[in-house]
């Protein structure tokens, strides 16, 4: 041995050569479809260029399936450096590291391996199917509608004994994670509410709906990084997935026979009438269910009683009555205000004024499977007032002032915004607070 930088091995050739020892390898796991650095370091190797004209000690790093070393350079006894590259559908997650000196008296070699792990290219998966691809090529495009259930899984589903992983999603287009009403179906409730979650881009699958169409090819991208020591880029490349999302064209409501009127006949009552005429076309193959929803603004009402006293009730937004409110394209709404009310003390009503503010929403399920979602294909507001006056020289209601609904100018809006609330009215409710109140 001599002296140097290195500490260069003089060994001749026609002499064992001692057997290759590797302490580490590093980075220890690598990407499919990308080609990574590595550093083995350990002891007797026999660098390229030695003084005696050596074989320099051979390197090499497989699978079951291939080869998947691309170069490598014995820079020290001490010291190897190579390049890997599996391919990117290697499906074997276990590579060997291994190293051999050529005893070039026998022609055999004296071999040491350590193992690897080869980390699998990233792969959205849909039913089963692997739909996206991670080399930039055009993934194929998958068909699918809004409010279905896109629940998307990855590969790798496992990776090596205590590697910690971090998923990141992208999904395009107008999306949620999940539209919650509880109770899923009511008659006229005390309760209920209805939640919007955005869709989870850090799991380790990904469930989304899509609330609106796309114009064109909707991408999902979807990559992993891990915490190997060593890896200079620790994330993997990115998965990319590409949908076509299709929901009813031609949509439009259009109200119409709008009413206010009161009746004297017991039992009075103020009421108005609006009707919804909806028109819309399904995607090919899919009709889905058409359903309304409709919620409660604002309302204000102030009752006046026999006994001088006043009650007043309201409502700021709120689901109106029952969840869905219709199904079908057509609907109606009929609000009564009851002119017979009493107070507490027994004191009969004597005059009444309420003011209502409303939206009501046209929603389209694809129901293509169990978890779809409603989705709101548009709403239209309105307004409506009345007021009334007891006249007790003729013991009837009096003439009635007010408006019958009045749509929001513009009408009917296409819109995507779920509707969502945190609690339910139901009319007759409303009415007796008012009473209740009265003081």
């Amino acid at each position: 041995m001599v002296d140097g930088p290195d500490f260069f091995f003089i060994t001749p050739c026609a002499n064992t050569p001692p057997a290759p020892v590797i302490s580490s390898v590093l980075p220890s796991a690598f990407f499919a479809g990308e080609t990574t650095s590595i550093t083995i370091t350990g002891s007797n190797f026999i660098p390229n260029n030695n003084p005696n004209g050596c074989v320099p000690t051979a390197v090499d790093t497989f699978t079951a399936d291939e080869d998947v070393i691309t170069g490598a350079d014995v820079v020290s006894p001490t010291e190897i450096t190579a390049t890997v590259a599996p391919e990117a559908d290697e499906t074997d997650l276990s590579a060997t590291v291994w190293v051999g000196n050529l005893d070039e008296n026998s022609g055999s070699e004296i071999v040491a391996t350590t193992n690897a792990s080869v980390l699998p290219a990233p792969a959205i998966q849909w039913n089963g199917n692997t739909i996206s691809t991670a080399d930039g090529s055009n993934p194929p495009t998958q068909n699918a509608v809004i409010g279905q259930t896109i629940h998307l899984t990855v590969n790798p589903s496992t990776l090596p004994s205590g590697t910690t992983v971090t998923y990141t999603w992208a999904a395009g287009g107008t999306n949620i994670g999940g539209y919650t009403v509880s109770p899923p179906i009511q008659t006229n409730p005390t309760q209920s509410t209805a939640t919007v979650t955005a869709t989870s881009v850090s799991s380790a699958d990904l469930t989304t709906y899509w609330l609106a169409p796309g114009a064109g090819k909707i991408p999902v991208t979807y990559q992993y990084c891990v915490n190997i020591p060593g890896l200079t880029d620790p994330c993997s490349a990115q998965a990319t997935a590409e949908f076509t999302v299709k929901g009813p064209t031609r949509v439009s409501v259009t109200p119409s026979d709008e009413k206010f009127y009161a009746v004297n006949n017991p039992p009075e009552t103020l009421e108005w009438v609006i009707k919804f005429n909806g028109k819309a076309t399904s995607p090919s193959g899919q009709p889905g269910q058409y359903t309304w929803v409709q919620l409660v603004q604002s309302i204000s009402e102030t009752d006046t009683f026999a006994d001088g006293k006043q009650g007043t009730c309201g409502s700021g937004v709120a689901l109106d009555t029952s969840y869905p409110y219709d199904t079908g394209l057509s609907t109606s709404d009929e609000p009564t205000n009851p002119l017979n009310l009493t107070d507490q003390s027994g004191s009969e009503e004597t005059g009444t004024n309420e003011n209502l503010s409303m939206q009501m929403f046209l929603m389209w399920n694809p129901q293509t499977d169990s978890s779809s979602i409603p989705v709101s294909l548009g709403s239209i507001s309105w307004t409506a007032s009345g007021a009334i006056s007891f006249d007790s020289s003729t013991d009837t209601w009096g003439e009635q002032s007010g408006s019958k609904p009045t749509p929001a100018s513009g009408g009917f809006a296409l819109t995507s915004s779920e509707p969502t609330w945190s609690v339910a009215i139901n009319g007759d409710t409303l009415e007796q607070n008012c009473a209740n109140s009265a003081q």
